[in-house]
């Protein structure tokens, strides 16, 4: 049985009354004993000093025949047994005996030590009274010579009965003290420990959900404030509670009206979150609290969750499931321990991407021809066509150029863009490439006053397409010329273990950093009235940073105002996969 607070404190204090209350009673009793013996040992110490006063005068006036008449007189006046013993133990007189009849007593323990020279006391029981009797015994000298021993002795009996009869007069008072003492405890101990019951049953209550439960007790001591803080604290439970409780369903609202399929997994692949949405576009029921493998059979989708549960990094790719187009992302949470899983049905936006680009590539052909034509017939006019004429003419002329190398470059996008485009690889040193490439805009540099600064190790063997590859530094070094008005221009060549890092360094103009991180999408331009005069379409960049992913490379731009800008590209040395698996950014 579980000892509840009451009873132990009611044990506890009982066993300490009861503990006391006995060694009250033994210490009492053992008092009252000493304190009478005491008492009786002075009064045979006086008894023995009378009766040593005379003993004295008779023997040493050699008158033992009448010591024995004296003893008994002695003897009978104070009610106790006197006895005189030789030094060699033997009984000169007695009170209430025979001399003569009497053993030797300098065995006694009394006797012995009075013949030793100190005064001797012994408490034994008498064989032939069959009671206690208390011996008090006495040297007796005559200057430094050892003439007997006194001995007194008086009976203990009655005062055993009377500490019998005291023993259990105390015990009666010691008994009906400890019931009245164990009475105070019980109703002390029940009224300490009625707040702290009531306080345990409360907390069983909140602990069985009962929230609304509230402690209050009488007394005005710590357990008071005690109830006071238990109150506050199951109301602030009940807040917090009520407020988590609206949270989750707000939580569950919300994941269960996402069109992006949720799935979340434990660190172990048991699937802990997943709703509707991604059961229906995984197409397939997921299994609350089983392993996610059990119902997940698509290769890329398990391919992704086994990533970024090994990696616990994003992770993010497109994928064809059941006929759409999704964008499968999957994140670690790692406070949480938790991965979790998204999927975007992207098909509707593919499908108008490829409607715009297959709508640019068609728009672009069905130009060619106009633009072609509106060119020829312009030239032939500007060659009988007056000086008035003239002006307009070259207008008309210039800005169908333009147009003609935005077609082209739209054409050029569309085609990398196109999903069965394939590159034509082949080793190729990307030194000499660049090289190549610097040499067609040595005069446009001359003519600018740039300098040149090259930093290229002594070969740069890769696997690429060597067209695409020209396309790239003829499009990055042509704006770095067009852009920068003086200084110069670098370009170094860097060799890394799995790839060769170019980068293209100008002094000019510099891009505004919140204009860089959109260089690289079509038709943007930093400085449209700039460009305009310069001839550019906003599209170089743009075929720059496809050709640079479809090489499985990455590029970068950092510029600073007036600073001039750099662009970093890297390209690895292995050969790309043989299609267009761009990663999409």
């Amino acid at each position: 049985m579980k000892a509840t607070f009451f009873t132990r404190i009611l044990t506890a204090y009982s066993i300490i009354v009861l503990v006391l209350f006995v060694v009250f009673f033994f210490l009492s009793m053992r008092a009252v004993r000493n304190y009478y013996r005491v008492t009786v040992e002075r009064s045979l110490a006086d008894v023995g000093a009378i009766a040593c006063h005379e003993t004295l005068t008779l023997l040493t006036n050699a008158a033992p025949a009448q010591l024995q008449p004296y003893i008994r007189h002695i003897g009978a006046l104070t009610q106790k047994r006197i006895s005189v013993i030789a030094p060699d133990g033997t009984v000169l007189a007695d009170s209430e005996g025979d001399p003569a009849r009497m053993e030797n007593h300098a065995a006694r323990p009394e006797v012995a030590l009075a013949l030793r020279g100190m005064r001797g006391t012994a408490l034994r029981r008498s064989e032939t009274l069959k009671e206690p009797l208390l011996y008090l015994a006495l040297p007796l000298y005559d200057h430094e010579r050892l003439l007997a021993v006194v001995r007194v002795s008086t009976n203990l009996g009655a005062f055993e009965t009377f500490l019998a009869d005291l023993r259990g007069t105390m015990f009666l008072i010691a008994l009906v003290m400890a019931v009245l003492a164990l009475a105070v405890i019980f109703v002390v101990s029940h009224r300490w420990s009625k707040p702290i019951e009531l306080l345990a049953q409360a907390a069983r209550a909140v602990a069985a959900g009962k929230l609304d439960t509230k402690v209050y007790v009488e007394t005005r001591d710590e357990t008071a404030a005690l109830a006071l803080c238990f109150n506050d604290m199951v109301a602030r439970i009940k807040s917090s509670l009520d407020e988590l409780a609206r949270q989750k369903d707000e939580l569950h609202t919300i994941i269960v009206n996402l069109r992006e399929g949720l799935l979340v997994l434990q660190t172990d692949g048991i699937v802990t979150v997943c709703n509707a949405s991604f059961d229906t576009l995984a197409g397939v029921a997921i299994k609350r609290g089983a392993p996610y493998w059990e119902s997940i059979r698509m290769p890329d989708l398990m391919e992704l969750i086994e990533r970024v549960l090994a990696e616990r990094r994003h992770v993010q790719r497109e994928s064809e499931l059941n006929g759409r187009h999704l964008l499968c992302s999957a994140d670690y949470a790692a406070s949480a321990g938790h991965a979790v899983i998204m999927l975007h049905d992207i098909s509707d936006i593919m499908a108008v991407a490829k409607m715009k680009r297959d709508f640019v590539t068609n728009v672009s052909h069905e130009l060619r021809t106009p633009l072609t034509s509106i060119k020829g017939f312009t030239e032939t006019l500007l060659e009988t066509a007056s000086p008035d004429t003239r002006r307009y003419l070259d207008i008309i002329l210039r800005n169908t150029e333009r147009l003609t190398y935005i077609v082209a470059d739209l054409l050029r996008l569309s085609e990398l863009e196109h999903e069965g485009f394939i590159l034509e690889c082949e080793p190729l040193d990307l030194k000499e490439l660049i090289e190549t490439v610097v040499r067609t805009f040595e005069k446009r540099m001359a003519d600018k006053g740039l300098q040149l600064v090259l930093d290229m190790p002594a070969a740069a063997p890769l696997t690429g397409d060597a067209f695409k590859l020209e396309q790239v530094f003829v499009n990055v070094i042509d704006n770095a010329i067009k852009y920068t008005g003086q200084g110069q221009l670098r370009i170094a060549l860097r060799a890394e273990p799995q790839q060769f890092v170019a980068v293209i360094e100008d002094t000019g103009a510099g891009i505004p950093a919140k204009d860089l991180p959109h260089v690289f999408e079509r038709f943007y331009v930093v400085d449209k009235s700039r460009a305009r005069a310069l001839g550019g379409t906003g599209l170089g960049l743009a075929i720059v940073k496809h050709i640079v992913l479809l090489h499985h490379g990455t590029i970068d731009v950092a510029s600073e105002i007036n600073h001039g800008t750099t662009i970093t590209i890297c390209l690895p040395r292995r050969a790309p996969a043989p299609h267009a698996d761009m990663n999409k950014e």
